[in-house]
């Protein structure tokens, strides 16, 4: 039945998965007795043995109106038929709108996330390095600072020392002084 409908819809250059999905569907929903789709397998015979469209039509719906089909029966099988493909066409766009989702939408927002995490780690990366270079003039000082340090350190320990050795001096001094005259 496929392949009738490939040839009955004259469908040859079409995509094939697509037209299995939409035989299928056809196939699934086929309404019983002589439909729109027999009526076209008639005319389609007919056009096969060399007879125009128009007498192919005319011959097969003369045919069919011997079993009580209308022209008005066939057009409501077609628009039975419309509907099939319409909701197939329906429950197709949100699979596609979902697979668009899953596989677009989400590569861009984590696309989008991992572009502003990259521009948070760069400009840690930036306070980082503003860091480092301040540490590293902080150790660039840091000689002469110590040194510095150092200076003040034993100049402080000079003054102290000298005025030490001056009051023990004087406090010498004086015991001699003290005894001497005591």
């Amino acid at each position: 039945m496929l392949n009738q409908l490939n040839e009955l819809f004259q469908s040859a250059n079409l995509d094939g998965k697509s037209l299995e999905f939409l035989n299928n569907a056809i196939k699934a929903q086929a309404l019983q007795g002589f439909d729109y789709l027999k009526f076209k397998q008639s005319i389609k015979a007919l056009q096969d043995m060399s007879m125009s469209e128009e007498m192919a039509i005319r011959s097969a719906f003369s045919t069919a109106s011997t079993m009580g089909i209308t022209k008005q029966k066939i057009l409501e099988n077609i628009q039975h038929y419309q509907g099939v493909l319409n909701k197939e066409k329906s429950e197709f766009d949100s699979a596609l709108q979902k697979q668009t989702n899953t596989r677009i939408n989400q590569k861009q927002n984590e696309t989008s996330y991992l572009q502003e995490k990259i521009k948070a780690h760069q400009a840690q990366i930036l306070e980082l390095e503003k860091q480092i270079k301040e540490f590293q003039f902080k150790i660039d000082n840091a000689d002469k600072e110590i040194e510095e340090a150092r200076q003040k350190i034993l100049d402080t320990k000079e003054r102290f020392e000298e005025t030490y050795t001056h009051y023990m001096d004087v406090l010498r001094s004086d015991i001699e002084i003290f005894n001497k005259y005591l």
